[in-house]
Formats: C-alpha cells, structure tokens, sequence
C-alpha cells in the first residue's frame, strides 16, 4: 500500500510521466487531498505495469492541464474497476494504451469524459480479456485518426454501442476488433 495522502506536491511539477512504472507490489495508491497535479500536462504511462495494483482513489486528481494519458494504467492487470467521474479530459489528445492489459477489468464507464480534442485511441482497450461493457454515451471521436487494435483481444466484450462516434478524421482502424469473438455487430 502507498500512502500519499500527506505527501504534500504543490510545486510547479508539470510531468508524472511514468512516476509509478513497475511498481509492482503496491495494490493500493492514496493520493489523498495533497497531490497537487493541477499543472501536470503529461500522464504518460503513470501507473504502468503497476501489476498488483488492485484499489486506487483518483478523486482528488485535477487532470485539467493534461494533454496525455498514454498508457496510464497499461499492464495494471488486477485492477477491477476504475473510477474516473472526477477525471478531466478536455486538453487530451492521446488515450493509447489507456488501459492496455487490464485484464481483469470487466466494465467501465467512460461517459463523463469530454474528448474532443483527443486524436489516438491507438490500443486503448487491447487486452482487455474480461471487459464485458463500456458505456461510450458522449464520447466525442470528431477528432480522431488512429483507432488501430481499439478493442483487440477483448474476447469478453458481447455487446458494444458505438454508434455516436464519428469517423470524419479517422485514418487507422485496422485490427480494431481483432479477437473479439464474442462480439455481435
């Protein structure tokens, strides 16, 4: 467990990029209501490979200035569910690899995330073997071009509503439902 909830951040700090990478045993994150990320413009690959990673309170997090959350929970494979009510996605415009390799994750709840600025989706659910459900209600897609391997190997995945998003800008989309052998079209 890593407690940071009294680990006071409120400096200037504007990159966490791969802060928490590879920490292996710890299975549960903190942040309390110290972290101050409200300058953070980069999120790449933050908790990646965090494999044990089982519980992580991300209530307090200002995600306003962030422009990229590649990879930012890739490879946190025992993590069940994700709460990201409180997440700001406004400024960002790469989500690839988002959740990559959860696979334990079987739903999640994306329709509170403004997108519109956000261009490559590249991965973002791939591996992803139990995911049953993600509600894509108000997912912007106008603006973007990769969609390669979106839902690749989510072989749990049966029933998937994707009919708000937009293609206008897309150029890749191969492999997107690649194994998904449950899904019914």
């Amino acid at each position: 467990s890593l407690d940071l909830s009294n680990f006071n951040i409120t400096n200037n700090a504007t990159l966490f990029d791969s802060m928490f990478q590879n920490c292996g045993g710890v299975q549960k994150i903190d942040f309390g209501n110290y972290f101050d990320t409200s300058k953070v413009n980069n999120m790449c690959f933050l908790f990646k490979d965090c494999a044990s990673l089982t519980s992580i309170q991300l209530t307090s997090f200002d995600t306003s200035n962030v422009t990229s959350m590649k990879g930012l929970f890739q490879n946190c494979s025992k993590i069940m569910e994700l709460n990201l009510s409180n997440i700001k996605t406004n400024k960002v415009v790469d989500m690839s690899e988002f959740v990559e390799n959860c696979s334990q994750l079987k739903a999640l709840d994306l329709h509170q995330l403004e997108t519109g600025k956000l261009e490559t989706m590249k991965n973002m659910f791939k591996g992803c073997t139990l995911l049953t459900s993600i509600n894509f209600n108000n997912f912007n897609t106008s603006s973007v071009v990769d969609m390669t391997s979106l839902f690749e190997n989510c072989n749990n995945l049966e029933k998937l509503d994707i009919k708000s998003f937009s293609t206008e800008k897309l150029v890749k989309m191969d492999e997107m439902f690649k194994n998904c052998a449950k899904l019914k079209l």
